[in-house]
């Protein structure tokens, strides 16, 4: 419940331009097995979290989507797929028939993981304040990041990098505190920074 809460507390952070019509849960392998439903009402709200003042939870969450006219679907596949044995993956289907798509698993630790955003595949801790990055894939980009965030004073805790074939690199920087607006601005004028983006999770 806590990866899935977690998951959509991500895609809706880290997607700019969202105009959900369906919000599609889909749980492989183990999660399958468990109740699909709770994990859906957990992903939808983590979701909704982003855009309401209200208080949103399990219960409430398919209630306040179908308020908004977004449909909830509940998929399951008991079959494991690709290297994860488990897998929550979260689809959100926008107005403009584009598709969100973030999936997740569990570490061997019991921690929430990231394993796909997009096209970008990586492995990294989801939780706390983090840092998303999408760059061109180049020498020099990491370090730049580094030494910005460190002038700055925040400690970095963990990064986590991932490509995605020829559409460049990802970076997911776990923090201990919370980026300055300035810092955001000045990674946005780097030449090789595509997107930052700071995300609660």
């Amino acid at each position: 419940l806590d990866l899935a809460d977690k998951i959509g507390k991500f895609i809706a952070q880290v997607e700019t331009a969202l105009s959900p019509k369906a919000i599609e849960v889909e749980c492989v392998g183990e999660p399958a097995e468990l109740s699909v439903k709770a994990i859906a009402s957990s992903a939808v709200a983590g979701f909704l979290h982003r855009f309401l003042d209200a208080p949103v939870n399990q219960v409430s969450a398919p209630h306040l989507a179908a308020d908004r006219g977004i449909a909830v679907r509940e998929l399951r596949s008991v079959t494991p797929r690709g290297k994860y044995a488990s897998l929550v993956v979260l689809r959100v289907h926008n107005a403009d028939g584009t598709v969100a798509t973030a999936e997740g698993t569990l570490g061997a630790d019991g921690a929430p993981r990231l394993v796909k955003w997009g096209d970008f595949e990586i492995e990294a801790s989801l939780g706390g304040h983090t840092l998303v990055v999408t760059n061109l894939d180049k020498p020099g980009v990491i370090g730049f990041l580094g030494t910005a965030l460190g002038n700055a004073g925040v400690n970095i805790s963990r990064v986590h990098l991932g490509v995605a074939g020829g559409a460049g690199a990802v970076s997911v920087w776990n923090l201990d505190s919370g980026i300055p607006a300035s810092v955001l601005d000045e990674l946005r004028r780097s030449p090789n920074v595509s997107s930052a983006i700071a995300v609660t999770v």
